[in-house]
């Protein structure tokens, strides 16, 4: 491992800081798709009739660790109003479950303990094939969009720190944090 990454890495996971360069904003709202076409794509009875999204295009530039440093990082960000799939899920949806399709417990010092099997991460980051580019899409709480726009607002610089982990052949975003301070400086 190169020592400019083992400085950055926590639980296998490599810290990426970026400093942001744009922000492109959309915000959109209208029908679901499937009231408007003959045949319904995916769908759910429970899926809202009306869509709401607010969506972020953050471009940044990497600046460490240094085998990032001649990298972009484009990050879709989408609002997601509806609370769907992962971004509803509660830590319960993750207790482990034996064949019988019972929570598992582990017992330690005479008290047990749920055993849980940690989410992926957020989004997985692609490579760009041939370029120095990263990107991933990723769907958030509404409060955190409208808290990256409120600190857009203000015009002074933004950094953001991306925590990336390898899950087999994929990597995953674990963490992402959006500021005005340098994460150098912390």
């Amino acid at each position: 491992m190169h020592k400019s990454k083992k400085a950055h890495d926590t639980n296998n996971a490599i810290e990426v800081w970026i400093k942001v360069q744009r922000i492109e904003i959309s915000i959109n709202a209208g029908m679901n798709i499937n009231l408007t076409i003959d045949t319904p794509l995916f769908h759910v009875e429970d899926d809202p009739a009306f869509e709401f999204e607010t969506h972020l295009d953050v471009t940044g530039e990497c600046y460490s660790p240094k085998i990032f440093e001649e990298y972009k990082l484009l990050l879709s960000i989408m609002g997601d109003g509806g609370q769907s799939g992962h971004i509803a899920a509660r830590i319960k949806d993750f207790h482990e479950m034996d064949e019988n399709l019972c929570p598992i417990y582990k017992n330690r010092r005479g008290n047990s303990y749920p055993v849980y099997k940690s989410p992926l991460g957020l989004s997985t980051v692609r490579k760009r094939r041939g370029e120095n580019v990263l990107e991933a899409y990723l769907w958030v709480r509404p409060n955190m969009v409208s808290d990256i726009l409120s600190l857009y607002a203000l015009n002074g610089p933004l950094f953001g720190s991306v925590s990336i982990k390898k899950h087999g052949r994929d990597k995953w975003i674990e963490r992402l944090s959006i500021q005005t301070s340098c994460p150098s400086n912390e």
